[in-house]
C-alpha cells in the first residue's frame, strides 16, 4: 500500500558518513595529526557498533503460521523487553526474536501502539541478554550516528550518518515527532536503533523518503523520549493511555483568520463535534477557534493533538477558544482516546 506523501515504514540503514578530515597536499605535521584524527574517529564507530550489535535482534512476525515481514529490533532492559515498530510485528499471530549469537527466541506481544508506530514484545527473562539504554537528552542536529540492523536479511549491518533534522511529521503515524537522517532504503532495518557513539538509543528507525526514482537519503527515527513514553505505559497498563477531545480540527490560513477577526496569522478551527463527547459536554462547538490548551498556546492542529494527549484521562483542561469575535473559556474533563489508527 502506497503511503501520503510517498513516505514508507521501510526498512532503514544509515547512509555515507559525513565528510572527515582529510590529509592536506602539504605534507608535514598537519597532515599525520588529520590522519590521525580519522583513525580515531574510526576506532570509537569500531568500538561501539561492537558494543551494541549483540543488543540488536532480528524479528520474524508470523500470521497464521506464514512469514509475513521481517525487520528489526533492540532489547532494552535486562528483562527482556524487545522494542520494535508496530508495522513489523504489531499485527502478527506469532513472533520470534533472532539474537546475534544464533539463538532463536519466541516472543509474547506484551503491547502494540499503532498511533506512535511502536511494538514492545517480551521474550524470555531468564536468558542472558545484552540490552542497551535510551539516552535522555535529545539527539542534536549535526549528531553522528550509527543505525544496525537486518537491511535485506543481512544480519548485523552497521551504518552511518547524522541526525539531519528533528520534529519532522510525515503522517505515517498519528504521534510523529521524527528525528531525520540521511538514512538508505534498507527493507529489514524498521525497527532497529539509531545508536549515538556512546552506545545509547537516541531513536528508532522507522520510515524513509521516497519517490519514483527511489531513496531520497531521508530516513526517519522515533526519538528517545517518544519511545520511552511509550514503553513505560505499555510495561505499566499494557495499552498507551491518551486524553481525548472528541473533535477534529484543521488549520486555517492568513486571509481566514483575518476575516474572523484575529490578529495572528495561523489559527486552529474545530470543524466538527463528537456528540455527547468531552467537548460537547463542556459547551464547545463546531467553529470555535482553539487560541489556548492548559498553558501552551495554539498554533497548528498537531499542537491540540499533542497537548491533549499528554492530559491523563479523567483530569480537566482549561481550553481558551475564540467565538463571534470574543474569547472565552472552557473547562474539558478529558476521555480516553480510543485507538484510531490502524496499518
Amino acid at each position: 500500500m502506497r503511503l501520503p506523501k510517498s513516505v514508507l515504514p521501510f526498512a532503514l540503514g544509515l547512509a555515507a558518513a559525513p565528510f572527515l578530515p582529510f590529509a592536506g597536499v602539504h605534507g608535514g605535521t598537519s597532515q599525520m595529526s588529520e590522519v590521525d584524527d580519522v583513525r580515531s574517529i574510526s576506532r570509537t564507530i569500531q568500538n561501539t557498533a561492537r558494543e551494541v550489535a549483540p543488543a540488536v535482534v532480528s524479528i520474524e512476525a508470523y500470521l497464521g503460521g506464514l512469514r509475513s515481514t521481517k525487520g528489526s529490533g533492540v532489547v532494552l532492559g535486562k528483562e527482556g523487553l524487545v522494542v520494535t515498530n508496530h508495522h513489523v510485528a504489531g499485527s502478527a499471530t506469532n513472533v520470534r526474536v533472532l539474537l546475534s549469537d544464533g539463538r532463536r527466541l519466541d516472543a509474547r506481544i506484551k503491547g502494540s501502539d499503532p498511533e506512535t508506530d511502536l511494538c514492545v514484545l517480551q521474550i524470555d527473562a531468564s536468558e542472558t541478554f545484552t540490552a542497551l539504554e535510551l539516552r535522555e537528552e535529545p539527539a542534536q542536529i549535526g549528531e553522528y550516528v550509527l543505525a544496525v540492523g537486518n537491511p535485506l536479511g543481512f544480519d548485523q549491518t552497521v551504518t552511518s550518518g547524522i541526525i539531519s533534522a528533528r520534529e519532522r511529521r510525515i503522517d505515517v503515524a498519528t504521534y510523529e515527532n521524527f528525528l531525520q537522517t540521511d538514512a538508505a532504503i534498507n527493507p529489514g532495518n524498521s525497527g532497529g536503533p539509531l545508536i549515538d557513539l556512546d552506545g545509547k538509543v537516541v531513536g528508532i528507525n522507522t520510515a524513509v523518503e521516497v519517490d519514483e526514482r527511489g531513496s531520497q537519503g531521508l530516513g526517519f527515527a522515533i526519538p528517545a523520549d517518544m519511545v520511552r513514553d511509550v514503553v513505560e505505559e505499555i510495561v505499566s497498563k499494557g495499552r498507551v493511555e491518551r486524553g481525548y477531545l472528541g473533535v477534529t480540527v484543521d488549520d486555517i490560513g492568513p486571509r481566514t483568520s483575518e476575516n474572523m477577526g484575529l490578529k495572528r496569522k495561523v489559527h486552529v478551527l474545530i470543524r466538527g463535534v463528537e456528540e455527547k463527547g468531552p467537548a460537547a459536554r463542556a459547551g464547545i462547538r463546531p467553529g470555535d477557534i482553539v487560541l489556548v490548551i492548559g498553558d501552551r498556546r495554539v498554533t497548528e492542529r498537531y499542537d491540540v493533538l499533542e497537548t491533549v494527549a499528554e492530559v491523563d484521562p479523567g483530569d480537566k483542561v482549561r481550553m481558551i477558544l475564540y467565538r463571534d469575535g470574543s474569547r472565552i473559556e472552557a473547562e474539558v474533563l478529558v476521555g480516553t482516546r480510543p485507538n484510531m489508527r490502524v496499518r
